[in-house]
């Protein structure tokens, strides 16, 4: 992924906690939804395939 400008915010009306960037390192530490959780293993494997 290439970040190419642009700037983090939350969500309107709070539907969303907190939105950053977080380090592979960092986001394990990171209460996830499962749904998240699960995107994060699939891009994970994709990358070790390729890398």
């Amino acid at each position: 992924m290439t970040i190419t400008g642009g700037v983090l915010r939350d969500e309107v009306d709070g539907s969303t906690d907190q939105c950053a960037w977080f380090s592979p390192d960092d986001i394990v530490d990171v209460r996830l939804v499962d749904l998240a959780d699960l995107g994060l293993r699939l891009a994970w494997e994709a990358t070790a395939e390729v890398g």
